[in-house]
């Protein structure tokens, strides 16, 4: 008989969530797991350099590396000093081992359960490393792709599968055609005209970096979550819905099926019910939010974005800093920057850091910092 997490788990999604590196020249993929899809150690430069064999090398290529990037011997303290420091994980990345790893044939490989990327400067290592992941998981287990020197955003998007294909094939991502751009610039146009008007827009940035604004912002702040049903179908709600049956309620149900008192698919029927009635009163209003919810969707990498337009308006966006980042080039590109925000406070994290200027707004987008202001700047802000 099933376990009573079995009939919880029915809507999970079978994305894969593993990273690592692939090398098409040599036939080669180290792939690991994360503990959680939210977990992102250890580094891909973490792993290369504690498990060297795994990639055909050894401790002293990276000495090497190292040591040439230092000015110092391989030997020397300060070169072993700099690779206790990589593989400790005290820094995520290193500009020559990463580079020293490219001209190899590798590249950097993330598949975050439907958020995934092949990362390096040199087209053909990328190509090849995708044909690989292609041998290895199924366009439904990937379900986007970036391809390309993310960290510069010099990367190309695939988010369906016949365009999958046609990069495996050609070692191309497919342009769209005069029509399709000149249609879609038709599209946007439309999205600044109606969309993002008004003095409130609620909404959200999804991991895919897709921006879902309501333009009169539904009932009051609090109705994210109503926005997000509205766009969402049940079954893709469910998968960032908690476990809210405790453990004794759980195990009295599943004597119940044990002893005869109900059928398997009576208790199915009344877990599918309970997270129904949940999502039909987010959708509806009745519920004005759902917290935990929330803060699912926000460790999957969606990002709650307010834009509050009135006299002291307190905008913001609230999810992880790096997703946080992110959310803020998707509205500074869609609104039409600061000028196109037109708020007087833009709060990084709800409460965290406050952006008041379009200066200190475009440092934030291009740099994910909001820079302090020196004391002298202070002094000077005040007289002003």
């Amino acid at each position: 008989m099933k376990r009573f997490n079995d009939y919880l788990n029915l809507h999970e999604a079978r994305l894969v969530n593993v990273k690592g590196w692939a090398n098409g020249q040599k036939r080669k993929l180290v792939l690991w797991k994360p503990k959680s899809s939210h977990d992102i150690r250890p580094y891909h430069t973490q792993h290369l350099t504690n498990n060297p064999k795994d990639y055909g090398l050894k401790e002293e290529d990276f000495l090497k590396v190292l040591a040439r990037s230092y000015g110092f011997d391989p030997e020397d303290m300060e070169t072993l000093r700099a690779l206790d420091g990589i593989k400790s994980g005290k820094y995520d990345r290193d500009k020559d081992i990463d580079n020293f790893m490219y001209g190899q044939g590798w590249a950097r490989i993330v598949l975050n359960d439907g958020i995934g990327s092949i990362e390096g400067p040199i087209k053909a290592n990328l190509h090849s490393a995708a044909k690989l992941i292609a041998k290895k998981y199924t366009w439904s287990q990937i379900d986007f792709m970036e391809i390309g020197d993310v960290l510069k955003d010099n990367a190309e998007s695939i988010g369906d599968e016949d365009t999958w294909k046609s990069y495996l094939k050609t070692g191309r991502v497919p342009k769209r055609t005069t029509i399709g751009s000149t249609m879609a610039r038709f599209r946007e146009h439309v999205d600044l005209s109606e969309a993002y008007r008004g003095d409130m827009l609620i909404g959200w940035v999804d991991p895919k970096n897709k921006l879902i604004l309501h333009p009169e912002g539904g009932r009051g702040w609090k109705f994210h979550t109503q926005v997000l049903t509205n766009k969402m179908s049940a079954e893709e709600f469910r998968k960032f819905q908690p476990n809210r049956i405790g453990v004794g309620i759980a195990n009295d149900m599943v004597k119940f099926v044990k002893s005869g008192d109900m059928t398997e698919a009576q208790l199915k029927h009344i877990i599918d019910k309970s997270y129904e009635n949940i999502y039909n009163a987010l959708k509806s209003g009745r519920s004005d939010g759902d917290y935990d919810t929330e803060l699912n969707l926000e460790k999957a990498g969606w990002v709650k974005v307010r834009i509050d337009r009135k006299p002291n308006g307190r905008s913001s966006v609230l999810g992880d800093l790096d997703r946080c980042q992110a959310a803020a080039k998707v509205i500074d590109k869609k609104l039409g920057g600061w000028q196109g925000i037109k708020t007087d406070q833009f709060w990084v994290r709800d409460g965290g850091t406050m952006v008041a200027d379009e200066k200190t707004w475009d440092t934030y987008v291009k740099t994910g910092r909001v820079p302090k202001r020196t004391d002298i700047g202070k002094t000077m802000s005040q007289f002003r």
